[in-house]
């Protein structure tokens, strides 16, 4: 049977090997995006304000200068628009109708 110093190495044990391990990029809060992923709700609303519709796909790219995400948008009319958005600055990079 364990005894009682025993049982606080197993604790400790099971402290250490369940505990969060911070990462270089994390800024304290484990829970935030990284910087070069903070605008997807703002990226989303300006893609839907160009061309208000419904969300047919999300595609996430990484690039040299970060993320982009490429919002797949069919609007009221029935065209599809893709989207190209820059997540690192917030920005509509590029706007495209598929036929």
């Amino acid at each position: 049977m364990f005894q009682r110093k025993d049982m606080r190495w197993v604790l400790a044990a099971v402290g250490l090997s369940v505990a969060p391990v911070p990462s270089a990029a994390d800024s304290g809060n484990r829970y935030e995006l990284p910087r070069d992923k903070r605008n997807v709700e703002p990226c989303l609303n300006l893609a839907l304000r160009a061309h208000p519709g419904t969300v047919q796909q999300v595609l996430e790219r990484k690039t040299d200068k970060g993320y982009h995400y490429d919002f797949e948008i069919k609007d009221v009319k029935g065209a599809v628009w893709v989207i190209t958005c820059d997540l690192g600055r917030g920005r509509i990079l590029e706007e495209q109708l598929i036929d």
